[in-house]
């Protein structure tokens, strides 16, 4: 059991309890954690906004029922978008014209012309043959890992890559190099180089908590030279780096030469959801295998509506603003 005289804890120490059921685990985090932080005044989490996503919020005091106006710093809609006029009024149309809901998964009733156009425009935003989008950005990741890889193979990850990344490896044989040091990345290379039939360089653009730009251009070499493939989370970087806002790839002159390159829509897109660019080939597939895009009801009209509406031409930010 937990030490219960212990006086300061983290979210780590409940992550597994020694001889705790999931129930009992559960009434242990939410008195020795929640009750405490929240008796304290330092529970700031989940706090209640009253207003859209914007530089400044209206928000609810937990503790006092005070409503008031805050600095949003927190906020992944980092170009605004979510409260452009133009998002709202595209994402308003498709509302009316195809109802609050797709109705069905992707693969049986639930694709309409407005998912394939969004498709097609992230692909040629990403300089790939094709695109596949889903309702999570998490589970996009996931899902296609989970799809792509398996005890034959082998995910090589950056160890600061995002969690949705790692969690999708859970099938597969996993090592991890060195935050952007490519000497570590080419050891691992070099010592599995004839062990696995895939190997899989699995990396994000920008870092969300260090906001470092990953060496693209160094990883896109190695894995030429050890014969694998590149994955680049494209989360942190769409809508902020290269010329046009098309991400690393575009930051490096590599746009169409990753081989997936996944994202969001949730952060620079101001919506929801995340989508996988690739190959034709590779995008065809995940529809099929994908379990995340298989068994989930596609995208909300709206928010696809709102999506397709921030891209006017080959880049999807030039005359938004």
């Amino acid at each position: 059991m937990i030490n219960m005289l212990k006086q300061n804890y983290s979210l780590a120490d409940f992550l597994d309890i020694d001889g705790c059921d999931i129930m009992q685990r559960a009434a242990i985090f939410n008195e020795q954690w929640w009750l405490r932080m929240y008796n304290e005044k330092h529970l700031l989490y989940r706090r209640e906004a009253l207003s859209p996503s914007a530089p400044v919020r209206t928000v609810k005091d937990r503790y006092t029922g005070e409503i008031k106006e805050m600095l949003y710093f927190g906020s992944n809609d980092y170009l605004n978008l979510a409260n452009h006029p133009k998002v709202i009024k595209a994402g308003m149309e498709a509302l009316n014209k195809y109802g609050a809901g797709a109705g069905s998964v992707p693969l049986l009733g639930g694709t309409i012309d407005l998912h394939k156009d969004l498709e097609s425009k992230i692909a040629e935003l990403k300089g790939c043959e094709n695109a596949i989008i889903h309702t999570s950005g998490y589970g996009s990741n996931t899902s296609t890992l989970l799809s792509l890889l398996n005890k034959n193979d082998i995910a090589i990850i950056d160890i600061l890559a995002h969690a949705s990344l790692i969690d999708g490896c859970k099938n597969t044989n996993i090592e991890f190099f060195n935050h952007n040091d490519c000497n570590s990345l080419e050891s691992i290379l070099s010592k599995n180089e004839n062990k696995y039939r895939t190997k899989l360089i699995i990396i994000d653009g920008v870092y969300s908590m260090d906001g470092d730009i990953t060496p693209l251009d160094k990883i896109v070499d190695l894995s030429k030279i050890y014969n694998a493939y590149v994955m680049i989370d494209e989360a942190h970087s769409t809508g902020v780096l290269g010329e046009n806002g098309r991400g690393t790839p575009e930051h490096f002159n590599l746009l169409g030469k990753v081989d997936i390159v996944c994202g969001t829509f949730s952060k620079a897109l101001g919506g929801v959801g995340g989508f996988i660019a690739g190959s034709n080939n590779l995008i065809k597939l995940l529809q099929y295998y994908s379990r995340g895009y298989m068994f989930s009801t596609a995208m909300t009209p709206q928010v696809t509506g709102s999506l397709i509406s921030i891209h006017p031409s080959k880049c999807m930010f030039h005359n938004i603003m």
